[in-house]
């Protein structure tokens, strides 16, 4: 319904759409720090975890709102968890590395440098030891983040699936297409026109 209500934004604004106004389901706070403990309990965790969550949350919140960001924000990062959550048809476990591979796709994101995958995903590593997440979550997390370099999944259906959402904004209506398109070249903003094109 959120995503409709999004959709529904931007065509009623015509062509002059852009993907700062859209009105994504918000990146919530308390429940994004609550699931990075929750989803993921561990008897006998130290209780400083939960402050360690709220400190990872916040630094992923932050670095979504970074300056130079125009699609690479909590807007798309919101948008995507939509769509995990409605397209999911996998395992529990499948959800919640699709989940977590999602909080950490794009945290890193320059549009100058070509390292922005990786660095992401060592990030989610990072962040998984700290906070205990289960190597059977991380892990895999870790590929699929490295795999939107390229958007091939290999043969895994989940990443598949996982690629799917990040790239959903490709079948999107046309007015949300155009705001996306005009999003990425602001983040591309100091490429020349010919080269951009090309």
């Amino acid at each position: 319904k959120e995503l409709r209500m999004s959709e529904a934004s931007v065509q009623s604004n015509g062509s002059k759409a852009n993907w700062a106004a859209i009105a994504a389901a918000q990146f919530d706070l308390h429940v994004a720090r609550r699931s990075l403990v929750e989803y993921f309990p561990k008897p006998g965790a130290p209780c400083g975890r939960v402050a360690r969550a709220a400190e990872w949350h916040d630094r992923l919140a932050a670095a979504y709102q970074s300056a130079g960001r125009y699609y690479h924000t909590l807007t798309h990062l919101s948008q995507m968890l939509l769509w995990i959550n409605a397209a999911w048809q996998e395992t529990h476990e499948g959800l919640l590395i699709a989940t977590w591979a999602a909080y950490f796709h794009d945290v890193v994101y320059d549009s100058h440098q070509k390292d922005n995958e990786e660095r992401s995903a060592t990030m989610s590593l990072e962040a998984a030891n700290e906070l205990q997440i289960p190597r059977e979550i991380a892990q895999p997390a870790a590929d699929w983040i490295l795999r939107t370099k390229t958007h091939d999944a290999g043969e895994s259906i989940a990443c598949a699936c996982f690629l799917d959402c990040d790239l959903a904004i490709l079948g999107a209506p046309a007015n949300l297409y155009r705001a996306y398109a005009e999003a990425i070249r602001n983040e591309y903003a100091w490429v020349a026109e010919d080269a951009y094109r090309s």
